[in-house]
């Protein structure tokens, strides 16, 4: 699993989360004798999510709706962003959610050495539909930086990656993947494809607005001392911890069955089981 770049819509916002920590345990008891049960863990733990939304009108229904009515079931994957306590730049606090740049969420149980990030960027805005930066990155081929940022009255295509340049041209100098930017919260993970002063960029095709920008280095995960739920596995050590407000997880339908509730009141109810995908 790789981290999500398709993501549930964030309008309307869930009226509010609950998460469970799964853990899969095969138990058995003797019948006579000591009574003395035996356990062992299958797999790693593992997220539920439950999302509670008000009551809605279809207008904010319908996107909802459609883009899930494009999963098949079970089978389809996609990402789910995960609130944090705050938006305060610690965000690695104890209790709150964190990404790993391989896919994973995690809980912070103890930060341990996982330093507190702080913004590494100063925003401005050209006249080119582009949003840019007026000082480069220091940024080091390979290790991905957390994007993330709120966008509103996006009607087109909008994308978001990182350049070599802040001359507000899309051309040739692109330096990471490109991904395509939602209205609401939008959270990714971009990794420079080279080193040196690098710029994050929007293209869009339309007047819209971009606030809440934050954007912090990843922290490898093999030399921090944190401690998370479900814990950090060996294989993850190459991996990196992306701090921010919100955390990404992969998620897919809990059920087969994808259904609502529609009310006298014109008013439809709606709660959504996922399920995450390691």
């Amino acid at each position: 699993m790789t981290f999500p770049t398709d993501f549930m819509p964030d309008s309307p916002k869930p009226a509010s989360f609950k998460l469970d920590r799964m853990v899969n345990v095969l138990r058995s008891v003797p019948i006579t004798g000591a009574h003395k049960a035996q356990t062992r863990q299958i797999g790693e733990g593992y997220w539920e999510c439950d999302l509670d939304y008000n009551p809605m009108k279809e207008e904010h229904f319908g996107p909802l709706v459609s883009y899930l009515n494009q999963k098949n079931g079970m089978h389809d994957s996609f990402g789910v962003l995960v609130p944090n306590f705050d938006r305060r730049g610690d965000v690695t606090a104890s209790g709150n959610y964190i990404s790993l740049s391989n896919g994973k969420c995690v809980q912070i149980q103890s930060p341990g050495s996982l330093a507190a990030p702080s913004d590494i960027f100063v925003a401005s805005t050209n006249p080119n539909t582009t949003m840019t930066f007026s000082n480069g990155l220091a940024l080091t081929s390979g290790v991905p930086v957390a994007v993330y940022f709120e966008a509103s009255s996006v009607v087109s295509t909008a994308t978001v990656q990182l350049f070599t340049s802040n001359t507000g041209t899309i051309g040739s100098n692109a330096s990471s993947e490109t991904y395509n930017v939602k209205e609401g919260r939008n959270f990714f993970c971009l990794t420079p494809t080279q080193s040196g002063n690098l710029y994050v960029k929007i293209a869009h095709g339309t007047t819209a607005g971009f606030t809440g920008w934050q954007i912090h280095e990843g922290l490898q995960v093999g030399v921090q001392t944190t401690a998370t739920a479900p814990d950090v596995q060996a294989s993850d050590a190459g991996a990196y911890y992306l701090p921010g407000p919100v955390a990404a997880m992969p998620v897919s339908l809990d059920s087969n069955k994808f259904s609502t509730t529609y009310g006298k009141d014109s008013f439809i109810k709606i709660k959504i089981g996922l399920i995450e995908r390691r």
